[in-house]
């Protein structure tokens, strides 16, 4: 969080310079192993690079080669200019509006990425409608939500057999009694696993999202050139 702030208040981009005179005063040093961090130039410039939280680009024609950092495609989805804005104020302890620029910025995404969100959601709707799917996990088979994952008929039918064989298995061992219980009991069992290894299919097709940032409180200061953010 502090890097995405020191980036998104220098105007959505930031130099390694002041990357590193940011995180020198809280303590972080290029080439210093730090006891939580571990490396911590490998740590921003490859492993959130890698985790696609921050995007790290040479300069054009610069010379030696100078490297900027960007908000990377993971920081976009996982959280927002206005909670990073808020973060850097509660660290501040200002207010957001007093960075006038910023908080305009943070507004109109904002309001760009509600009316995407509504506009997806408008999209599943009628989706749904046209394939008959109701609202919440009532019409699917199985706990699989629908906002989640689409099961697809070979799962439904597959969870439709499995639902099957156990209804005739234990409609056969009621059947044959206490004389059959043994042989009853192992062709049950066997189908409630096949049910089970079934019903577990809505589980595995479901998609995972990111998980959320977590982010830390930072003490110390820094400055971030013209938009006058600095750590205090």
């Amino acid at each position: 969080m502090v890097l995405l702030s020191i980036i998104f208040m220098n105007g959505n981009r930031s130099s390694e310079a002041v990357i590193w005179e940011v995180l020198r005063k809280l303590g972080l040093r290029p080439g210093i192993h730090h006891s939580l961090f571990g490396d911590v130039k490998k740590l921003i410039t490859d492993e959130f690079v890698k985790q696609k939280y921050l995007d790290y680009a040479r300069v054009p024609n610069s010379n030696p080669p100078e490297y900027e950092f960007f908000w990377g495609l993971r920081s976009y989805h996982e959280t927002s200019k206005m909670k990073v804005l808020k973060f850097a104020c509660k660290v501040q302890k200002k207010d957001p509006k007093e960075w006038a620029a910023q908080y305009r910025e943070a507004m109109e995404a904002d309001i760009k990425a509600a009316a995407e969100a509504a506009a997806e959601a408008k999209a599943r709707a009628e989706i749904r409608a046209q394939m008959g799917i109701g609202l919440g996990s009532e019409n699917a088979a199985g706990p699989c939500n629908w906002d989640e994952a689409d099961i697809g008929p070979w799962a439904k039918a597959r969870i439709q057999a499995g639902a099957e064989a156990k209804a005739k298995a234990q409609e056969s061992g009621g059947a044959s009694g206490g004389a059959s219980g043994g042989a009853s009991g192992g062709a049950s069992a066997s189908a409630s696993g096949s049910f089970g290894a079934s019903a577990s299919l809505p589980t595995t097709l479901t998609f995972g999202l990111f998980s959320g940032l977590s982010g830390a409180g930072a003490s110390g200061s820094g400055s971030s050139g013209a938009c006058g953010f600095s750590y205090k």
